[in-house]
């Protein structure tokens, strides 16, 4: 899978515990929020899976397994998720086979081995109870078969028999039993296309779809112009997805029988449906637009806020700098500095390493330059800082690191906006001291205590004599700009000011990559979301003609009542061949 960012991680961590405390659904929000962000994480598609199975909701679990299988197919318990969802939908063959594959993998696996026993088990006493569901069921329909075979009744008759048993345990809900009847019905008459219709609808209706879909598939071979058989096959299209497909077979079966009125609705239906997600798909997509504006705007916002405490960091703070070796560096010094580097010793190079870490917030402070430095005076600096650290150089545990700390801060004063902002931190520094100074003295003029320096105040009143015609024509913030102030407290509060803003820095970065990566998913959520709204928009127009047409035949006779418009297979019934035996199934 891919890297997970924080925010995904978070979310599966929640659903994590949301799941092992019992709380299903808490658990399923936290898995999808998190898939929204990471779609590329097999786990969480399982994790979700497993939520799925728990819920009963097998369907969505086996959905989910698959995917999971297909972003990580090394992965054994994906196999073990859809083998779980199968026996949920009563598939155990395919439930048997998905552990056997994940099996392959992890020989060992013992929930995988728990799975396929269990599988097995379920397929076993399903097979069982058929068989004698079905062994009644046709006891029942011949009450006699030697009575029958004197009457001279043939297999064509015995066929409608199991037929008709068959479309009672269908409409009694007992789909697997129908469809062993109906099988058996098949095995006597293979050219009754009714059968296969109805064997078709118990398919689907255990949403065994490919199974439908054969079957609808033989309906039409043997009966081309019944429309039942088209609206069998549209129904296992539907159930497969495949709603563009299933159109075409109901405009097909209209084409054999127009005035069917259940082919009618159905296309109205499905195009009714087909209305309602291309206006859903174009809500979507002005909705994952929005989105992805306002991580946009937070992103933005947060990078403004950002820059107030030195903006996003150089590279060498999220990966580590290459060290360039100090024989090639030495190659480009000069006279001069190869002079002084060749003065420096040991001790002074331990010095040199901890006075760089002591300060590696400040470039001031780590490369020994004042405020006014010029490029070319950083860049002279970082060679003599840099070589006289250098690991190549000295012998100490920290030396890489004080080289790294030396070089991210020559980087950091290649930008106008990082200097601007460590020059607001030195004149923010001053300022406060200067406030506090000020401060000071003022109490100490309250003080009864006080003792005067009279030297000192003559002093002074001569110098505000001599300056007044300057002092009166500055601001407030240029006289106290000219105060000065113990260097030694403007380097210790300059450190605390950055210290604090580089815990606020850090803070806002992790804010700034988790709505990046926001912005990103979004991003490309809305651009799914408008390729589905194009392709809805090309599939409605090119199907305009027939959905005038087939409307047009629709209100012609009686019209239906009205369905609802979300996509979904029609309801199911079976069909049954006019005899003189009273049938249990609807026409």
């Amino acid at each position: 899978s891919s890297m997970s960012t924080p925010a995904a991680v978070a979310l599966k961590e929640a659903g994590n515990k949301a799941f092992a405390s019992g709380n299903l659904e808490e658990a399923l929000d936290a898995y999808s929020a998190a898939i929204k962000l990471d779609q590329n994480n097999h786990l969480l598609y399982g994790n979700r899976s497993a939520t799925y199975i728990n819920l009963k909701r097998y369907v969505e679990a086996l959905e989910d397994a698959m995917t999971c299988i297909e972003k990580s197919p090394e992965w054994s318990k994906g196999y073990q998720r859809k083998a779980s969802a199968l026996v949920g939908l009563a598939r155990f063959e395919e439930a048997i086979k998905s552990c056997e594959q994940g099996l392959e993998l992890e020989p060992t696996n013992a929930l995988l081995k728990a799975t396929l026993e269990e599988s097995q088990k379920a397929r076993d006493a399903a097979n069982i109870a058929a068989k004698e569901s079905a062994a009644r069921a046709a006891n029942a329909a011949d009450g006699n078969l030697s009575s029958m075979a004197a009457s001279g009744s043939d297999a064509s008759q015995e066929a409608i028999r199991f037929k008709d048993k068959g479309n009672s345990a269908f409409q009694n809900g007992s789909f697997d039993e129908a469809v062993l009847l109906f099988s058996e019905s098949l095995r006597l008459d293979p050219t009754n296309h009714l059968v296969y219709s109805n064997r078709s609808a118990a398919y689907a209706s255990m949403r065994q779809w490919n199974d439908a879909m054969k079957d609808a598939r033989k309906c039409i071979e043997l009966k081309p112009d019944w429309g039942r058989g088209y609206s069998r096959k549209a129904a296992a299209q539907i159930g497969l997805n495949q709603r563009g497909a299933a159109i075409n077979t109901v405009r097909e079966g209209l084409s054999k029988e127009p005035d069917n009125a259940g082919l009618l609705q159905l296309l109205n239906t499905l195009n009714e449906a087909q209305a309602s997600q291309m206006q859903a798909a174009a809500e979507a997509a002005a909705t994952a637009a929005a989105a992805a504006a306002s991580a946009a705007e937070e992103s933005a916002k947060t990078a403004e806020e950002l820059k107030e405490v030195g903006g996003i960091p150089t590279d060498g703070d999220v990966q580590p700098m290459d060290v360039v070796p100090a024989a090639v560096m030495e190659e480009e010094a000069d006279a001069v500095l190869k002079g002084f580097l060749d003065q420096v010793s040991d001790e002074q190079r331990q010095d040199a390493i901890q006075r760089v870490l002591a300060n590696k917030l400040n470039p001031y402070e780590v490369l020994q330059i004042p405020l006014e430095a010029t490029e070319e005076d950083i860049k002279a600096a970082y060679r003599k800082i840099s070589l006289t650290v250098h690991p190549d150089k000295v012998v100490h545990p920290q030396a890489a690191e004080a080289f790294e700390v030396v070089q991210k801060m020559a980087k950091e004063l290649e930008s106008e906006e990082k200097i601007e902002f460590y020059q607001r931190m030195y004149k923010q520094a001053k300022l406060q001291l200067q406030d506090e100074n000020r401060k000071h003295r003022k109490a100490m003029k309250k003080s009864e205590n006080l003792s005067v320096d009279t030297d000192r105040i003559q002093r002074t009143l001569m110098s505000n004599v001599a300056q007044k015609a300057v002092v009166v024509t500055k601001s407030k913030e240029e006289v106290e700009e000219d105060e000065e102030v113990d260097e030694a407290d403007l380097k210790v509060r300059v450190q605390d000011l950055l210290e604090k803003m580089d815990v606020k820095r850090q803070r806002l970065l992790k804010r700034h990559l988790e709505q990046t990566a926001r912005e990103k998913a979004e991003l490309a959520t809305a651009r799914e979301q408008y390729k589905q709204q194009e392709k809805f928009e090309k599939e409605w127009e090119a199907t305009r003609d027939t959905r005038i047409n087939s409307w047009r035949d629709w209100k012609g006779g009686k019209a239906p009542k009205k369905q609802k418009t979300f996509l979904r297979p029609p309801s199911l019934k079976t069909e049954a061949r006019p005899t003189g035996i009273k049938m249990a199934a609807k026409k």
